[in-house]
């Protein structure tokens, strides 16, 4: 039964997280959540790679996953820095403004692009 004072409410989940946060089921279950957590993630980022290619488009790089990453095209369509904070229908739409590059030649595209900068200027 919910409590009507919000005071005991908040006072009975922290007691209650007490009790549970040293026990094995406890340690279990936050173990648990990190993990389906961390699949859940695996399988998203494969998917999204698998939208551009699954390489690198300068390269042809492809073997960890975890090395691609997405570059925007168009800096000022960018909705978000973090892919990861955004709804997955959302990931997805901000990922087809983006091309994909293994992390080497994204930091040498950005290099490229901050040298025509400075070089303008």
């Amino acid at each position: 039964m919910p409590y009507k004072d919000k005071d005991k409410s908040r006072q009975h989940s922290k007691n209650r997280y007490k009790q549970v946060k040293g026990t094995p089921l406890g340690e279990r279950q936050q173990e648990q959540k990190t993990i389906s957590g961390r699949r859940i993630r695996n399988e998203r980022k494969a998917y999204l790679v698998s939208l551009l290619g699954g390489k690198c488009v300068r390269c042809g790089y492809s073997k960890s996953l975890w090395a691609l990453q997405f570059h925007h095209i168009n800096p000022e369509d960018k909705e978000s820095k973090n892919l990861s904070k955004l709804s997955f229908e959302k990931q997805i739409e901000e990922v087809k403004k983006c091309i994909l590059l293994c992390a080497n030649c994204h930091i040498e595209l950005h290099e490229e692009l901050l040298l025509e900068t400075n070089d303008a200027i």
